[in-house]
């Protein structure tokens, strides 16, 4: 699955705040060599907070710096299979999927959010991808 060209959602917060401490948030497209860019007048040390589609959120505490170079953040490890956007892959992801299973774009039970391989139908691969990050949890 790709990520380029799609929107990103983005907080960033205050560093050891747990849940809380969001100062602002973004909304910028990967670019086609799957960057991110964005702008901002938080500067130190923080926290980002990202997901891209069904993915789970995941939290990365950094260092922005106040210059004209842009920052480099990091490398993003994303999990896939948040069927239902609740951030976590659960039981209900699974009846979501199983919903839509066997459907493909257009077709009236067709369900976008569970063909987590954006291959165009809901398949065993689908599945796949969810059983193999089952139980995991964002961090938002």
């Amino acid at each position: 699955m790709s990520t380029i060209g799609k929107p990103v959602d983005l907080w960033i917060k205050n560093p050891g705040v747990g849940t809380g401490g969001y100062v602002q948030y973004v909304n910028p497209i990967v670019n086609s060599s799957r960057l991110i860019f964005f702008e901002t007048t938080h500067f130190g040390n923080r926290g980002i907070v990202l997901r891209i589609g069904k993915h789970l959120w995941k939290l990365q505490d950094v260092k922005i710096n106040a210059n004209s170079e842009p920052n480099v953040v990091g490398t993003w490890l994303l999990t896939n299979g948040d069927v239902d956007g609740d951030n976590i892959v659960s039981i209900f992801d699974y009846i979501e999927l199983s919903l839509a299973f066997g459907t493909v774009a257009g077709d009236a039970d067709w369900n976008e959010r569970a063909d987590l391989d954006e291959d165009g139908e809901v398949t065993i691969f689908d599945y796949i991808i969810l059983s193999n990050n089952f139980d995991i949890i964002g961090d938002f």
